[in-house]
């Protein structure tokens, strides 16, 4: 309808066709959206306040509390953000997912004594990525940000408004320029060194002053691309044929918009680019020697993911910005958290593999929790697990995980509310992300129970939860009760 109105250049209500009218009054009424008379510029202006301090009193019902002299606070929030948690049965766990087949004691109880139910990452039917579901979980819109931009946030990559910034890939190509492997063999020591020598690479053509390509590692075989220059467009197509895609080489780089002067200009630079990435890293001695040692060479970058850097707004809950921090050695996570002004809390020890220190990162929570009304824990081992392919890793690092959190609980002293959700299912069985909804447990300070007795993808459909999209999780937790008073 606005796209319409727009296009006809109507700029008042009685110049709208009387369908048109028609159709706002009918959404109107069924969202309930009050309406306002404006013939009458006093009482328009006394229905304006009264709506507004309407819908004040609905979303902040305490605001006139929180004014008192007396201090109130809610309960601290801990998200455990388990990456790739949610999958589809799996035959060589008799027909069960992971979650099923896995002992999970700590998790079932938490089930029972709170709430369970499914959420939406991105929608549903949607296949969501990491960058879109944790947007989601940071109560954003999922598309907010492209995945480029979200990984160039990640690695302290500074770029400006008109810049373009991607996702890359380490990756391998075969003898034929095919594909072997997008990962590279999941690359991770050498990639720092391989990121370093392609920064500010020169593209033949162009003075270093006209374009400047900047290169940052980020986790494991993952790259931070960004595009300096003028006259450059984030509307154009990687090289990353995708994980789906049949055998073959990568992608020729190209504009979303055939005719656009700077998407083709783009696509022509991030093509060389590609070209002269493949020429230096064919050389570098640290692939010479991956070849000798009977490992997969990063002999390539695919590309994906191109966008702009921009603010992102901060997360509100019940009207009140949140002090929030972010524990995770995934730098899209990161990235993410860095982008709505979380602390980014990452140690050597908080690997974005099966490897990390669960431990290590539950007592880090522990203490962020005496100084931050959110804090977001992020695991990525059982979405490693599955993209390898291998069900039964997944049941042991979730096995592990409720071990740990166990173990935290029982140390932990004070009010707590917990959160356990998932930024995207992925299916052990095929190494692929699913449009899937995930589990989501809420558990703690102020929160009613519903009868499901145990936490995996079937027994949270019947939560009291519902399913519900992601990005309201984090307003779900905080609105379930009141503020508590503290004592002077």
């Amino acid at each position: 309808i606005f796209d319409g109105i727009k296009a006809a250049g109507i700029r008042s209500a009685s110049a709208l066709p009387e369908t048109w009218l028609g159709l706002l009054l009918q959404r109107a009424e069924e969202h309930e959206i009050p309406l306002l008379d404006t013939t009458d510029r006093e009482q328009s202006i006394q229905g304006a306040i009264q709506i507004f301090t309407g819908a004040i009193e609905r979303q902040v019902p305490w605001l006139a509390k929180a004014l008192d002299d007396e201090p109130w606070e809610q309960p601290p929030l801990l998200v455990l953000v388990i990456d790739g948690l949610g999958d589809l049965p799996v035959a060589s766990l008799g027909q069960r997912s992971p979650l099923e087949a896995a002992e999970l004691p700590t998790l079932d109880r938490l089930a029972r004594e709170g709430i369970v139910g499914l959420a939406d990452p991105v929608a549903p039917g949607v296949v969501p990525d990491t960058a879109s579901g944790t947007l989601a979980i940071f109560g954003q819109v999922p598309q907010a940000m492209k995945r480029g931009p979200i990984e160039a946030i990640g690695v302290g990559l500074e770029l400006g408004k008109n810049h373009v910034a991607l996702r890359g890939n380490l990756a391998t190509l075969d003898s034929r320029g095919w594909i072997q492997d997008r990962r590279a063999g999941r690359i991770r020591d050498d990639a720092v060194a391989l990121a370093a020598a392609l920064d500010r690479l020169h593209l033949p053509g162009f003075d270093t002053d006209e374009v400047v390509v900047r290169v940052r590692a980020a986790t494991e075989h993952r790259l931070a691309i960004g595009l300096l220059g003028e006259n450059l467009s984030p509307e154009i197509v990687g090289s990353d044929p995708g994980e789906a895609a049949p055998p073959g080489s990568p992608l020729t780089p190209r504009p979303e918009d055939p005719v656009g002067e700077a998407g083709a200009r783009t696509a022509r630079i991030l093509a060389l680019f590609e070209q002269e990435a493949r020429r230096v890293l064919a050389k570098h001695p640290l692939n010479l020697a991956r070849i000798a040692n009977g490992k997969l060479p990063a002999n390539c970058v695919l590309t994906r993911g191109a966008g702009r850097v921009h603010s992102l707004p901060v997360l509100q809950p019940l009207g009140f910005p949140l002090r929030m921090a972010c524990i995770s050695g995934d730098q899209t996570v990161l990235g993410v958290a860095r982008s709505v002004g979380a602390r980014c809390i990452s140690k050597p020890f908080m690997t974005a593999n099966l490897d990390t220190d669960l431990r290590g990162k539950l007592n880090t929570a522990k203490r962020a929790l005496r100084d931050y009304d959110m804090v977001v824990v992020h695991v990525k081992g059982a979405d490693i697990a599955a993209h390898d392919r291998r069900p039964d890793l997944k049941v042991g690092f979730l096995e592990a995980l409720d071990r740990e959190l166990g173990r935290f609980l029982t140390r932990y002293k004070g009010e707590l509310r917990l959160a356990v959700v998932s930024d995207h299912t992925t299916y052990s069985e095929t190494g692929r992300h699913g449009a899937d909804p995930v589990p989501v447990l809420v558990w703690g300070t102020g929160v009613e129970p519903d009868e499901v007795e145990r936490f995996d993808e079937r027994s949270a459909a019947a939560g009291g939860l519902l399913r519900f999209p992601l990005q309201l999780l984090v307003d779900k937790v905080f609105e379930m009760r009141a503020p508590v008073k503290v004592e002077g």
